[in-house]
């Protein structure tokens, strides 16, 4: 396998463009969770990506290579080559009460929130006049 050549840490999703009904997905290092949702499944690095209704997940272990299908199947394969039996457990993560309603789920929100976020970080130390920041 290429990754095998591939150093640090990562958590992949890959898809090929002979095979767009498959998404292929591997880890090392960095968390990478696969969770059933209605039309399907998801893959993430944070649970909360998800969307929060009853959510359960499969944690990947380091190396193991996930085969997901559109139908929301999925296989799960040691560095071996061995396929391994991966149940989805209930996770109970915290959603906040005050997620925007224009968001599916919180990432989305922290996505789109992201330039405010920068903007109230560097207000008042950044000086455009005189070109000085403040730290």
């Amino acid at each position: 396998m290429a990754l095998s050549q591939v150093t640090g840490t990562y958590g992949l999703a890959i898809i090929d463009t002979d095979h767009p009904e498959y998404i292929y997905a591997i880890r090392r290092g960095s968390p990478l969770l696969l969770s059933k949702v209605e039309d399907g499944i998801m893959i993430a690095s944070d649970p909360h990506a998800f969307p929060a209704k009853d959510l359960s997940v499969v944690q990947m272990g380091d190396g193991e290579l996930a085969i997901l299908r559109r139908d929301g199947s999925y296989i799960v394969e040691s560095t071996e080559g061995t396929l391994l039996t991966k149940e989805a457990q209930k996770l109970e993560i915290f959603q906040a009460n005050t997620l925007d309603s224009r968001f599916a789920h919180a990432m989305l929100s922290e996505i789109f929130e992201q330039a405010e976020v920068i903007e109230n970080t560097v207000r008042g130390r950044i000086n455009f006049e005189t070109e000085q920041v403040t730290l």
